[in-house]
């Protein structure tokens, strides 16, 4: 779904030949209480950025209210890329940009127009736009309504069915908040992400908080899905990255990162110090993220019969999601795995009846790890292997559910 462009429709009809004029409101005030705002657009290669449209939008503009559309300005780049705005009433403004033929964008934020003086723009380079997708959380569903971006003529209808709305031909940066609205109520919007980074070329799926997922291969099997259905029903989204692929660069505007398979020993140097809550689902990496011993079926390994249940050991912590005594956690017996972390660590659950096999454990940040260096940020072991995961019952999505929760300190 695009984002509405409702408004921008007037001006590429009129042809935007006059400068910094209200679409609405006649041009007004004087030349001792008004302020101006000048700058210059240029395309990539350094040649200024000719028959571009440029929008002037106060910082608080909300784009889904037709009241507003008055406020926001228009100009065209002249032959040196230049634009010019005079401006009736002083305060905070954004600056939105489009080539009206290669379709490339610009958004510069906080301009600070003032009565009796001009803000000088900061020279803006249009790049291919982005598209961002927000993640919906069950609370806001099944109410239709939009999102949008305030002080941007950014936003989209939602109709209040599927887990995420698109926003598409968004300029490359970073944007504060993402706002959700009923249609019925738009003066109570909530805000549905935050921090929206947006890159060229590229799709951002983002929410009020931004879980990575690192595994084998980006294609999703059934457990990826369902861990990615559980997070987006809380509007919560998961980022996926291939582990051979993963860097830094990945980690930034991530809230948590977690993991359900074997990945490479790159990805797991770069998480085990990394500064970033993490939760581990594989026994096998347990000991690359120095959350265990190396021994299997001493330091971790799975069960010899089956069994559906875990033991709850410390019934106060979050992570215990307030369960108490045994839990049932899966539809069917499995042969459930379990590890023996540090004693530093947290244990939360356990094997009934076997005290050193902890199913579910956690390192709070700068609590030593097994090798004694301290953790970088929260560690979450938890067993979630394949057949665990596809056969979770709600008690066990519950604590997944807790897990997730304490990472993101909610």
């Amino acid at each position: 779904m695009k984002r509405s462009l409702f408004f921008l429709l007037p001006f590429l009809a009129a042809g935007l030949v006059s400068c910094g004029k209200s679409l609405v409101v006649a041009d007004g005030g004087s030349a001792t209480d008004v302020g101006y705002v000048r700058g210059n657009i240029y395309r990539l290669d350094n040649f200024p950025a000719t028959n571009t449209l440029v929008l002037l939008v106060p910082g608080q503009h909300s784009p889904v209210a037709p009241q507003s559309q008055s406020e926001v300005l228009a100009d065209t780049t002249d032959a040196m890329g230049g634009y010019e705005f005079k401006v009736d009433s002083p305060g905070l403004y954004n600056i939105e940009a489009v080539q009206l033929t290669e379709r490339t964008r610009l958004f510069i934020s906080g301009l600070d127009v003032r009565e009796n003086d001009t803000t000088p723009a900061p020279a803006g380079f249009l790049k291919a736009s982005g598209t961002v997708t927000v993640v919906i959380a069950d609370s806001l569903r099944p109410a239709s309504g939009f999102v949008y971006m305030t002080g941007t003529t950014f936003s989209a209808a939602f109709s209040g069915t599927g887990a995420a709305i698109t926003m598409d031909s968004i300029p490359a940066g970073v944007f504060p908040s993402v706002l959700f609205s009923s249609t019925a109520k738009p003066e109570s919007s909530l805000v549905a992400a935050r921090n929206v980074p947006v890159a060229p070329n590229d799709t951002v799926r983002t929410a009020n908080f931004r879980v990575l997922y690192v595994a084998k291969d980006t294609a999703l099997v059934k457990r990826d899905t369902l861990f990615m259905q559980r997070l987006e029903s809380r509007g919560i989204a998961m980022v996926i990255r291939r582990d051979a692929l993963l860097s830094a660069a990945d980690t930034v505007n991530i809230n948590a990162i977690f993991f359900a398979s074997t990945i490479s020993g790159p990805a797991t140097d770069l998480l085990r110090v990394l500064k970033k809550p993490v939760i581990a689902c594989e026994t096998v990496l347990f000991n690359a993220m120095d959350l265990c011993g190396p021994q299997t079926g001493v330091d971790f390994g799975n069960i010899s019969d089956s069994i559906n249940n875990i033991a709850i050991v410390a019934p106060s912590h979050p992570l215990a999601a307030g369960f108490t005594g045994t839990v049932t956690v899966v539809n069917q017996n499995l042969a459930l795995p379990w590890c023996t972390p540090a004693a530093s660590a947290t244990v939360v659950s356990i094997i009934p009846n076997q005290p050193a096999q902890a199913t579910i454990f956690c390192y709070e940040a700068g609590a030593p790890l097994y090798d004694a260096v301290p953790a970088p940020d929260r560690r979450v072991g938890m067993l979630l292997k394949m057949e665990v995961a596809l056969n979770l019952n709600e008690n066990g999505w519950k604590l997944f559910d807790a897990a997730v929760n304490w990472c993101l300190r909610l």
